[in-house]
């Protein structure tokens, strides 16, 4: 067999194994949702959140691609939820900002911690060439998914049908 043949199927397989993580962590995702009493949406919101609060409502409908009347509805679920509050904004009086509530924290904490740690104890069984290489990766997989993601939203715009003109009576 040819090194090109060899490399050819050892890409095969580890392109093969992208969509089954993928589709896994979905799974955690929906689960971590369902958990919480929430959907995606509202789970990518806390996410971001979680990362980096407060957050501006309009910071985090651009970082989400929703219309502020979305957001309103995503923000107001998850403060029904008690996973968020809306505070005012020390710098703005009539800003608002969004801040991760103490009880969620502890459920994100419950939820993800095992992930982390167990993902980092397998992150630690790799050699500091190897996590380089993981690493460069990963940067490049997620630079294509949001490149590609950006040309399927084109495509989208491109292929929306145009509103029908009003008829006059």
């Amino acid at each position: 067999m040819s090194n090109r043949r060899e490399s050819l199927e050892k890409v095969a397989r580890v392109a093969a194994k992208i969509p089954a993580l993928q589709d896994a962590t979905t799974e955690v995702d929906s689960a971590a949702a369902a958990a919480l009493g929430v959907n995606l949406t509202d789970l990518h919101c806390l996410a971001i959140l979680t990362r980096r609060e407060p957050a501006a409502p309009s910071a985090l409908a651009a970082e989400l691609r929703l219309t502020r009347g979305a957001m309103t509805a995503v923000l107001d679920r998850l403060a029904r939820a008690k996973l968020v509050e809306r505070c005012g904004d020390p710098e703005d009086r009539r800003g608002i900002l969004v801040v991760v509530t103490a009880a969620a924290k502890r459920r994100v904490q419950e939820i993800w911690n095992p992930i982390e740690e167990e993902g980092t104890a397998v992150l630690l069984g790799y050699s500091q060439s190897d996590l380089r290489v993981i690493e460069g990766f990963l940067d490049r997989a997620r630079s294509l998914q949001v490149k590609h993601a950006e040309r399927i939203r084109a495509l989208r715009r491109a292929g929306l049908p145009k509103k029908p003109a009003a008829r006059s009576k």
